[in-house]
């Protein structure tokens, strides 16, 4: 790992891969399970 990301956001994991993120944690505090999955989803591609 050389560079962990924590974001809320799709917009800004894309920004933080481009510059240089290893590790990207999506981190929405207090959302149920499902609508984090739902969510992360589009990061896997």
């Amino acid at each position: 790992m050389i560079l962990h990301a924590i974001v809320e956001e799709l917009a800004a994991a894309e920004r933080a891969v481009a510059g240089g993120a290893t590790v990207i944690q999506l981190r929405l505090k207090g959302r149920p399970t499902e609508e984090v999955v739902e969510r992360g989803r589009p990061l896997l591609d």
